[in-house]
């Protein structure tokens, strides 16, 4: 779905036949998420009373379907953090 939304934004269709990594590399999509990281220690810093830090450590209640778990916004954060230390 991401590369969906990506091909998108550039105007390009799956027929077009553009690879993954090419499209990434117009969109700069490195920069984007060293933005988010930033948003992420920014968010962490806030007392815990303010609403960002507030709905950043919620849990959602009820179940999720069957199946594979859908990676939440905070999962991905720390996926990318992984990443980068690797580097």
């Amino acid at each position: 779905m991401e590369m969906k939304f990506l091909r998108g934004i550039l105007g390009n269709t799956r027929r077009d036949e553009i690879r993954n990594t090419v499209i990434r590399e117009e969109l700069k999509i490195e920069e984007i998420k060293r933005d988010i990281l930033q948003w992420y220690g920014h968010v962490m810093c806030m007392p815990e009373d303010r609403i960002p830090k507030r709905m950043l450590q919620m849990k959602p209640k009820g179940k999720r379907p069957r199946g594979k778990p859908r990676t939440r916004w905070l999962g991905q954060i720390r996926e990318d953090i992984e990443k980068r230390d690797q580097d």
